[in-house]
């Protein structure tokens, strides 16, 4: 009995993924954000993201937090990342469930009236010289001389023949060229209309 037999075509990772996401109407541009979501999850882990755990997930959200990724970015990723799991790997156990998702999304959205601090520590601007005066201090470390800066410079540009203030030239013509003549008051081409 001769049975015809045809192997599933194998396609790559990304190719199933836009596959799903077009059976499922998604645009180019949220495709095109979902695979550079999906890179950078790889790119993080170093390795293939169907290979992926739940402990990888969890470092992948503590380093997007550490780095201070924008909620907009964080909500991004969390999508792309559902749906990798949850559609085109088949793997709900990974794919966050609703609440949890706004859950994480709230927890980087600030109440009314506050902002957010991205730079704090020994190079925050508010203390910056200060802290810095203090660590060269305790490592031992001389303070780096600073070249003092020259007074002014002398303007070479020429005076104006009416004010004797300086003049700044904004166009050169040759000898041969012709200033352009102002527009006329009145276009030759349009009428004024009432």
């Amino acid at each position: 009995m001769d049975a015809i037999t045809t192997a599933a075509p194998t396609h790559s990772l990304r190719e199933r993924m836009l596959q799903d996401m077009t059976m499922r109407g998604f645009g180019a541009h949220t495709q095109k954000d979902y695979i550079r979501h999906v890179r950078s999850f790889a790119a993080f882990l170093g390795r293939p993201p169907d290979t992926a755990t739940m402990e990888d997930l969890r470092r992948y959200q503590v380093d997007q937090h550490e780095r201070a990724v924008g909620p907009a970015t964080i909500n991004g990723a969390v999508s792309a990342l559902r749906f990798l799991f949850g559609i085109t790997l088949k793997r709900p156990e990974m794919a966050l469930a609703t609440v949890e998702f706004v859950r994480r999304f709230l927890i980087h959205v600030l109440p009314r009236g506050f902002h957010r601090i991205r730079h704090y520590g020994l190079l925050a601007s508010s203390t910056h010289k200060d802290t810095m005066a203090l660590a060269r201090r305790l490592l031992g470390v001389a303070v780096p001389v600073e070249e003092p800066e020259p007074d002014e410079l002398p303007d070479h540009r020429p005076p104006c023949p009416c004010c004797g203030g300086h003049m700044t030239i904004i166009e050169a013509f040759a000898r041969w060229c012709l200033p352009r003549a102002p527009p006329s008051s009145a276009s030759p081409i349009r009428g004024n209309a009432p």
